[in-house]
């Protein structure tokens, strides 16, 4: 419990940190629904963040569930992708749910993202790293005899996705994510700072179409920042937060290590 508790806050802080970075994009998302052959799946991405930000700001998951159903009744859109996008809004609406201390439904909606995702056949990186996130937050509504065979599924998926693409990414940080948090007498923090730094090392590939992914930098920077701080490597911590603060000038919670250094 604790375990998922610390990762829900600072979930919390990184998502409200990318709110002024997604604003800053928000003219141009607008600008692509004006395009007469846009689809639902155009940056979509930025739809749902903008989702999330909405139900948060309301308290009210409406704007996700919204998007959801579009989603799930666009025809029109790749089969894969579609599942995917699904199972990310779900991993948000489980967030969200969690913050209204709704546990039914955030149950409900990490189990069907964790479902939808598991019933697409051909796996890709991406969707491994996913479903590590999502496996982290179901940790919360399972009772502790379980909690070691989410362990080691989560490892397994790890490997694969590895196995697929070890150049991705999300899933490297879905990996230092699993690590950070996992207490250091079961074994954690092993792996996080060589993950994270791959993730930050790594060329984003799915630049070229907005239909894809492209979170995880981000992610990684704030990270790796808390992961220096927290081993008492002001130094380490520092370099990185130099390089983040240029990179992401508008992120609150990269802008908030400021007063550590």
């Amino acid at each position: 419990m604790k375990r998922v508790t610390l990762i829900l806050a600072v979930l919390f802080l990184v998502i409200f940190s990318q709110k002024t970075n997604a604003q800053a994009n928000s003219n141009e998302v607008q600008n692509q629904k004006s395009v007469q052959n846009d689809t639902l799946l155009d940056n979509i991405q930025q739809k749902v963040k903008k989702a999330m930000y909405s139900s948060f700001a309301t308290k009210n998951a409406e704007p996700l569930n919204n998007l959801e159903k579009s989603l799930e009744n666009d025809k029109t859109a790749n089969a894969n992708l579609k599942k995917y996008w699904i199972s990310y809004i779900n991993y948000y609406k489980t967030i969200v749910y969690m913050q209204l201390k709704n546990d039914d439904l955030a149950e409900k909606s990490d189990t069907k993202g964790i479902d939808v995702l598991e019933s697409i056949k051909d796996k890709n990186a991406d969707d491994y790293a996913l479903l590590v996130l999502l496996k982290n937050l179901s940790y919360k509504f399972v009772a502790p005899m379980e909690m070691q065979k989410i362990s080691v599924e989560i490892e397994s998926l790890l490997r694969k996705g590895l196995k697929v693409d070890n150049e991705n990414i999300r899933l490297y940080y879905a990996q230092a994510e699993t690590d950070f948090y996992k207490p250091k007498q079961y074994g954690g923090g092993k792996v996080v700072e060589k993950a994270l730094k791959k993730a930050i090392e790594l060329p984003e590939k799915n630049t070229e179409n907005s239909q894809l992914p492209t979170w995880g930098k981000e992610e990684s920077y704030t990270m790796i920042i808390a992961y220096y701080l927290r081993e008492n490597q002001k130094e380490k911590a520092k370099t990185y937060y130099d390089k983040a603060i240029k990179i992401f000038p508008n992120n609150y919670r990269i802008k908030g290590y400021q007063s550590k250094f």
